[in-house]
């Protein structure tokens, strides 16, 4: 989930990243309500699933002033991202102008779509120099794979 967000930041230039970024409820989660007893017998409904954490306050992204870079230190003291998930590297590798487009064209300017697809290269350049030099088992993960600490 760190390296998403960091990736994120890099590719909006976000240089305002912090904890209080995140937020975690049901409504952005797997799962769904289920009624059960209470600690008095009586039924209750309780929320079972796994709560998604969602991202907020990309306001500080596309500043021209701004540099992030996931070789930095990031918002959460985990240093640089060294790690990328499979499904994460493949799906930036395909990202094209036209689905940002679609996206964000409304939002952002042609020259910030640009931008976002420069750094997208930049992105998938490092973690491919990354993958040269560690091998691709070291850097790229199976998204269902526990990362150790050794290798975020």
């Amino acid at each position: 989930m760190l390296t998403l967000c960091a990736m994120q930041d890099v590719l909006i230039q976000n240089s305002d990243r912090h904890a209080g970024h995140f937020l975690l409820a049901p409504h952005w989660s797997r799962g769904n309500y289920r009624e059960q007893s209470g600690h008095d017998g009586r039924p209750s409904i309780r929320w079972h699933g796994e709560q998604l954490p969602v991202l907020i306050d990309q306001a500080a992204g596309f500043r021209s002033d701004a540099f992030v870079s996931l070789e930095h230190e990031n918002a959460f003291g985990t240093g640089p991202c060294l790690v990328v998930s499979a499904r994460t590297y493949m799906r930036l590798r395909f990202l094209t102008r036209k689905d940002i487009c679609n996206a964000l064209d409304s939002y952002i300017s042609s020259a910030e779509i640009d931008a976002l697809m420069h750094r997208r290269d930049q992105v998938l350049d490092y973690f491919d120099t990354l993958v040269a030099k560690k091998g691709y088992s070291a850097v790229v993960i199976e998204d269902n794979s526990v990362v150790s600490p050794a290798q975020r």
